[in-house]
């Protein structure tokens, strides 16, 4: 058997269910765990409309189409990296916020209840036209997995009876793609972490293995 993959999948929903559902939670006019049923839901969908596309059959051989997980995000992939891996500039901090509204102060910037942060700054993926948020690094940066959503995403895909392929940021790509913090020293280089960041990627990538993820992207 030959198995045949995606590298991804919109990730707003066929009618632009997570973009409604985020400004709803900006607005005020829904909660955050309405926000999160909303992205479960359109996460659930994604997965069944891939894997609905059936088997594609090649002469002799049976190719199966494999859906990715992880990959799926409210605002930023890179962004949910650097949350997840505990990259949080000190200005988010101790705002008394919750996790998803730090997420999103870094993303969009929060300027309510007392708070007044600017939003970190973006730039394009590669040659495209998307834009993500720039991770920011120092040599006190403090690596930790906060939370694995390769992982949950993967659990959640399995649940529903259908087997994914996680879709992880990788170290050297997350480094590249950062730049120094406020507080670095002159010259400090975001690559010099490689050796710091590893073991929290073992951390990841073994619990991933644990839940039965067979490959990961």
């Amino acid at each position: 058997m030959v198995s045949s993959s995606i590298l991804g999948f919109p990730r707003i929903g066929p009618k632009r269910e997570i973009k409604f559902a985020v400004e709803s939670y900006w607005g005020g006019k829904s909660s955050a765990e309405d926000l999160q049923k909303v992205a479960a839901d359109i996460r659930k969908q994604s997965w069944t409309d891939i894997k609905a596309k059936g088997v594609d059959y090649i002469p002799r051989q049976v190719t199966r189409l494999l859906p990715s997980s992880g990959e799926f995000s409210l605002y930023d992939h890179v962004l949910d990296h650097s949350t997840a891996f505990n990259v949080i500039p000190s200005r988010y901090q101790n705002l008394g916020l919750s996790d998803l509204d730090v997420y999103f102060a870094m993303g969009r910037g929060r300027q309510a209840d007392g708070v007044d942060v600017p939003a970190s700054e973006m730039k394009k993926w590669f040659d495209s036209n998307y834009h993500f948020v720039v991770p920011e690094f120092s040599g006190t940066t403090d690596f930790k997995l906060n939370y694995n959503k390769p992982l949950k995403h993967f659990k959640e895909a399995k649940e529903a009876g259908i087997t994914t392929r996680p879709v992880v940021l990788g170290p050297v790509s997350f480094l590249a793609l950062g730049k120094p913090s406020r507080s670095a020293q002159a010259g400090f280089q975001p690559i010099s972490l490689l050796d710091k960041i590893l073991p929290v990627y073992e951390q990841l990538l073994k619990e991933l293995k644990e839940a039965g993820a067979e490959w990961v992207q």
